[in-house]
């Protein structure tokens, strides 16, 4: 995957890592886990070699 789609996708993730925390310490819902645990995959997806080597023009 191209490096500037993956520095996107990471701060998209992060914006939505501070809206998930603020409404968890808001409400404390059990559903609002399963956000925080969909950020820990984007997260490792991030910092995941990529595997593929061919190019991608």
């Amino acid at each position: 995957m191209n490096k500037e789609i993956k520095k996107m996708l990471l701060g998209i993730a992060i914006m939505l890592a501070v809206i998930v925390f603020h409404m968890f310490m808001e409400d404390g819902l059990w559903i609002d886990l399963i956000a925080i645990v969909g950020l820990i995959f984007v997260i490792s997806g991030f910092i995941a070699k990529d595997t593929n080597n061919n190019p991608t023009d």
